[in-house]
Formats: structure tokens, C-alpha cells, sequence
């Protein structure tokens, strides 16, 4: 038979396992968040330089009628279209790699693409 002292420690111990589980819990649950928090914020940072490619404010804007022209015809046709044209496809895509990666993804898109695609990276 127990006495009343071995009881009271036993509950003791049975209460501190049941917080030490609960405070670990509470740590991967932090730790989460805050892998989750440095993901939005790279998403972030994409997102708002998208918005300012798109905006022009990188100064990759096209020339003011809205269409790319080709450069070497001394601007007399255009490469894409015009913006309200349906049958040409103008994208923009963006996303983080390393920076190490760059250059590789350059070439590969270009030749993917036949030379219709341009990267830029910041």
C-alpha cells in the first residue's frame, strides 16, 4: 500500500510529464510558424516584385502603344502584339532560385523557348 507521500509524488510526476509534453508541443508548433512565416515572407518579396515588373516600375516596360517591338527593325513590328489581341500569350512568371542557378536558367529558358522568353533577376 502507497502512502499519502509516494501519492502526492506520483501525481507530481505525472502532472510535470504531462507539461513537459505539452511545452514540446508548443515549441514544434512555434517552430512551424515560423518556417511558415520566413516562406510567406520570400513569397512577399515576390510577389512585390511582380507587381512592380508588371507596373513597369522597373523600367522593363514596353514602349507606350502596349506592344514589345523588335529593336533590330528599328521598331516597325511588333514581337507580341498588341495588349487587347487575344491570339499572342505575354506571361509573367516569378519565383526564387539560387543565385548560383541564374545564369543556367538563362540559357535554358532561352533555348526552350526558341529565344522567346527573357529572365530577369534582381
Amino acid at each position: 500500500m502507497q502512502t499519502a507521500h509516494n501519492l502526492i509524488f506520483d501525481k507530481i510526476e505525472a502532472e510535470t510529464a504531462n507539461n513537459d509534453k505539452w511545452v514540446n508541443e508548443q515549441n514544434r508548433l512555434i517552430s512551424e510558424t515560423q518556417t511558415g512565416l520566413t516562406s510567406l515572407q520570400d513569397c512577399m518579396k515576390v510577389y512585390d516584385f511582380t507587381q512592380q515588373f508588371l507596373a513597369g516600375g522597373l523600367g522593363l516596360d514596353g514602349p507606350p502603344g502596349g506592344a514589345l517591338v523588335d529593336e533590330e527593325n528599328n521598331g516597325q513590328e511588333p514581337l507580341i502584339g498588341e495588349a487587347n489581341e487575344q491570339a499572342d500569350n505575354l506571361s509573367f512568371i516569378a519565383g526564387t532560385i539560387l543565385a548560383i542557378e541564374g545564369d543556367r536558367l538563362k540559357k535554358l529558358v532561352f533555348r526552350v523557348t526558341q529565344g522567346k522568353a527573357a529572365c530577369y533577376f534582381s
